[in-house]
This record gives structure tokens, C-alpha cells and sequence, in this order.
């Protein structure tokens, strides 16, 4: 056997051309499928399932959550009037005069916002109580974006707030600045209002309830979800793609393990004849097979690692960078060595059939 694969991987040598165009085929359709995979997981860990326990009580037909609604503080006085502990005001818009300068702006309540929303500092300190007017906490991501650190400025509404530091939670609050509750109402005309209350899960109320004035009651973390969920469609074209080139390659190698195979065809018979049996033609094109699937694969990984590095997406006041996590590198080599399997059935099947004698008889 060993014998044959190094006869293999002479042929593969001495024609190289083929299989270098065999490789390219292989290596884009990995990055496309890497492609794909390294955005669905940054919007899983961005939108998917985030471990918040509470409800938002927010303004109906509404994504209060991400895109901000409109509630009077009276829905406030309600909410602790029917016996909820806490009902802790937000509120969630956009600031920015284009798609490119956009910054997703949070009031926070000072002095009780650190109950509902959980972070790690990386430079400066948080927002406190008794802070001064015009101060700001903002987003590792949206800090790299900007270029700010603490102590810097920035600019909302044309108006300056200073950072006094930068924070991470892992998701999409990564790209936020968080203001004073007070400082937003002002900054966005909200007079005395607010986007969302959040509010614990006692009980109460449940998700799916409503009150009077059209507010509505949902699940924390139910709006990032939705936007999560808007994404499947442009996914799932990206997958016909991929499935497109996934049989083209098949074809292909079948293609080319068969031309290959009958340029030697008259070797193959006299290898035949001394001794190698049929399941040998198996391990020829198999070896050739996957030494060129493989080689794709790694140069898949390598050029889509690449791209990632280089580019981050940037969609409404958001830098994405998609990720090649180990479960998506070992599913792309997964698939790429069945490409393998089944771009060989064919050719070997084909050949062992032909008569043994007219191929000793070609030249």
C-alpha cells in the first residue's frame, strides 16, 4: 500500500497544474463555510441567549430593548404599585447624524444600575453616583472605534461627555455609551421619560402580558434575539453557495482523479498484474484525494484567519469580528475529507469495471 501512495503522490507532482486549481476550489469553499461560521457565532454571543432573568416593560410593537421605545414615569409608579421590588428605568436610542458615526446610547439610573447589568472595567472606573454632568462609560469596542480612552471626550449630539472609563460584558453592550438617566432625557428631548423599565421576574406579570396605555411586557434579551434572527436569511443564500461549490468540487475532483487515472491507465493494469488488486486504484486516488482536500482546507483556514484579522464589520453603530472557533475548523475538515471520499467513488467504481487486457493493450 505504501508503495501505491508514493506512486500517487509522484503523479500528483509531475501534473501539479490540475491539482492547484483543485486546491483553490477546495480552499474557497472553506472560506466560505468559515465564513459562515465565524458570523453566526459572534451574533450568537452578541444577540443569542443572554443570561438575563428579568422582564423590560417597554412600549408596544416596539424593540424597546434595542432600539428604544417611549413611556411616561406613571408606568413606573404602576409597576411598584402592583407589588414589583424594583422598577429600574433605561433608556436605549441612537445618536449620530449617518450610518457610519452612529453611537447606541444608554441612560442608566446611577445609583441602581449595577443590579440589572453586569460588566468588568478595563481602564478608568465606572459611573457613580453624584457624578458630574456630561460623564460617560463607554463600550470596549466602541472605545477602539473611536480611538477614546479615559480622560478623553465624546462627542453625543454634538454635545461633549468625558470618559471616565471603559467596560466589557461580551455582547453587544460592548458598542454602547452609557450617560446618566438625566443626562439622556436631556440630550434626547425625552423630557421626564424613559425607553424601558426592567423589572424581576416575581411572578406577577409574565412575558406576553399587557397593561393599559399600549405597553407591553417581554423577556430581557428577547429584542437582541429578534435582531439575531433577522440575519437567517442573508445566511441561509450564503449556504446555498456554499452547497453550490461543495458539489462543483466534488465534480471537479471526481473529474480530475479520472483523467489522471486514465493518463496512467496502462501502469495502473500492469500494477495489476503483479500483484496489486483492485482496492489498490481505491488508495491511489484516495491518497491524491486527500492530500489536495486537506491542503485546501489549511489554506482555507489560513486565508479566512486572514480576512478576519484584517476587516470587522460595521453595521448600525456595531463592530462585528467574526471568530474560526475549533468546532468550525474541525467541521470544515470533516466535510472537505467526505469531498474526498466521494469525488473518488466515482472515478474508482468507473475503472475497476473496464476490461483489464484493453488497458495493458493503450498507449
Amino acid at each position: 500500500m505504501f508503495r501505491i501512495i508514493l506512486f500517487s503522490l509522484q503523479d500528483m507532482v509531475r501534473h501539479y497544474k490540475p491539482w492547484l486549481a483543485m486546491v483553490a476550489l477546495v480552499a474557497a469553499t472553506n472560506v466560505i463555510y468559515l465564513g459562515l461560521g465565524g458570523y453566526r457565532n459572534v451574533l450568537q454571543q452578541e444577540f443569542g441567549d443572554l443570561p438575563y432573568k428579568d422582564l423590560i416593560v417597554q412600549e408596544s410593537n416596539t424593540t424597546g430593548e434595542f432600539f428604544g421605545s417611549r413611556l411616561p414615569p406613571e408606568v413606573g409608579d404602576q409597576l411598584l404599585a402592583m407589588g414589583f421590588l424594583q422598577a429600574i428605568a433605561e433608556i436605549h436610542d441612537y445618536t449620530g447624524t449617518s450610518i457610519t458615526n452612529i453611537v447606541i446610547l444608554r441612560g442608566i439610573d446611577l445609583e441602581r444600575y449595577t443590579q440589572v447589568n453586569s460588566f468588568n472595567i478595563l481602564a478608568g472606573r465606572p459611573l457613580r453616583s453624584g457624578d458630574a454632568r456630561r460623564t460617560a462609560m463607554i463600550g470596549w469596542r466602541l472605545a477602539a472605534r473611536l480611538d477614546l480612552s479615559p480622560g478623553q471626550e465624546i462627542s453625543l449630539r454634538g454635545r461633549q461627555f468625558k470618559v471616565v472609563g471603559t467596560f466589557q460584558t461580551g455582547t453587544y453592550v460592548d458598542n454602547e455609551a452609557w450617560i446618566s438617566l438625566e443626562d439622556a432625557q436631556v440630550l434626547l428631548g425625552y423630557e421626564n421619560d424613559v425607553s424601558i423599565y426592567i423589572i424581576p421576574d416575581q411572578g406577577i406579570l409574565k412575558a406576553g402580558d399587557s397593561l393599559l396605555g399600549n405597553v407591553s411586557i417581554v423577556k430581557r434579551g428577547q429584542g437582541p434575539q429578534i435582531t439575531n434572527d433577522q440575519f437567517d436569511p442573508l445566511f441561509k443564500i450564503m449556504e446555498q453557495i456554499y452547497y453550490a461549490l461543495g458539489i462543483a468540487a466534488i465534480l471537479t475532483l471526481a473529474n480530475i482523479l479520472f483523467r489522471m487515472a486514465w493518463v496512467h491507465r496502462r501502469e495502473l493494469a500492469i500494477l495489476r498484474c503483479i500483484g496489486f488488486l483492485s482496492r489498490d486504484l481505491v488508495v491511489y486516488l484516495l491518497g491524491q484525494a486527500l492530500v489536495l482536500t486537506w491542503v485546501g482546507v489549511i489554506l482555507g483556514i489560513l486565508s479566512a484567519a486572514l480576512l478576519f484579522s484584517l476587516e470587522s464589520t460595521q453595521a448600525v453603530g456595531m463592530t462585528l469580528r467574526p471568530t474560526i472557533s475549533l468546532q468550525t475548523g474541525f467541521a470544515s475538515l470533516i466535510q472537505s475529507t467526505a469531498i474526498a471520499f466521494l469525488g473518488t467513488v466515482i472515478p474508482a467504481w468507473w475503472f475497476n469495471r473496464l476490461n483489464l487486457a484493453d488497458q495493458l493493450r493503450s498507449e
